[in-house]
């Protein structure tokens, strides 16, 4: 595609600072700069990984909700075939399989977005003790300076190592 661009201009005489930053239209310089600014705040947590051209880095948060098997039979039955049984007592919610199952699209991969919906299964089991979520987050500037950089636990504010030693 780019070879079509140098076979149809190649004669004209023009500078990219005329096209790009000569325009008198300010929104243009200003779109143009959040363009190339704001996905440097990614790289500290700030900005949105997908907004900030990582779609396919695989650099990019994740999540799973881990039950045990009584809570998840209080979950609706369009959940149930998202559930999987690991050992003992405890089952896996994969946030990503639910997605893909029931809109045919991952998750938007933020932990904010992971927290919400670990919120509200915990809301649909009745804020049971027994749900935990676990977040793989992806690697950036402000989560290597942490002492533990990998995950984030949640569990409606309840201490979670007890249920954590159970399915790890």
């Amino acid at each position: 595609m780019i070879a079509f661009f140098y076979l149809l201009f190649w004669k004209t005489r023009f500078s990219f600072a005329e096209i790009i930053w000569n325009n008198r239209f300010a929104f243009q310089k200003v779109l143009l700069l959040l363009v190339i600014i704001m996905p440097l705040f990614s790289f500290c947590g700030w900005w949105d990984s997908y907004l900030s051209w990582s779609l396919y880095s695989g650099n990019v948060d994740g999540g799973n909700i881990f039950v045990n098997t009584a809570v998840a039979d209080q979950l609706p039955d369009y959940l149930h075939g998202y559930i999987t049984h690991l050992s003992g007592n405890n089952s896996r919610l994969d946030i990503y399989d639910w997605s893909v199952g029931e809109l045919n699209v991952p998750p938007y991969p933020e932990a904010r977005i992971f927290r919400e919906l670990g919120a509200d299964i915990c809301h649909l089991s009745h804020n049971s003790a027994d749900v935990a979520f676990i977040c793989p987050q992806g690697d950036n500037v402000a989560w290597r300076r942490r002492a533990d950089p990998r995950y984030m636990l949640w569990n409606a504010g309840r201490p979670m190592t007890k249920f954590l030693d159970t399915i790890c």
